[in-house]
């Protein structure tokens, strides 16, 4: 007899598929609605100059430094990707470095961003800052 290795391999049940299927789409839509959830927490006043320390830089209060700092900050947008909510994540790769105290430190790190989030919790406040 001649069987091909199709007949050998099991069969998966389409309610076993089904199962899967919905399994998956549940733990993607579980990471979107993470994501999707995340909000900027504003540093207290009086935790901002230890928090800025960190960094290597001497704040006195929100409105002012001890001495100006020369951060290196680097933002860009390496991936993107289509979730199964229909809503498109950007991934975005960032650093941070102080030349000014160590031309080799440097602290990195990437997240997935909507658009939405980017433009409120990044583009907004930046050029509100900048007085535009």
């Amino acid at each position: 007899h001649f069987r091909s290795s199709a007949a050998r391999a099991p069969l998966m049940c389409s309610h076993e598929r089904r199962r899967r299927n919905v399994m998956m789409a549940r733990a993607v839509n579980m990471k979107a609605h993470r994501a999707a959830e995340w909000r900027a927490e504003r540093v207290p006043d009086g935790e901002l100059p230890t928090f800025m320390a960190r960094f290597g830089c001497r704040a006195i209060d929100r409105h002012s430094w001890a001495e100006t700092p020369q951060l290196d900050l680097q933002v860009y947008v390496s991936d993107h990707e289509e979730c199964a909510l229909g809503h498109t994540y950007y991934t975005i790769q960032c650093s941070i470095g102080n030349p000014g105290i160590n031309a080799n430190w440097r602290r990195q790190w990437s997240v997935a961003r909507r658009l939405c989030q980017i433009r409120e919790q990044l583009y907004d406040p930046l050029r509100a800052g900048m007085g535009r």
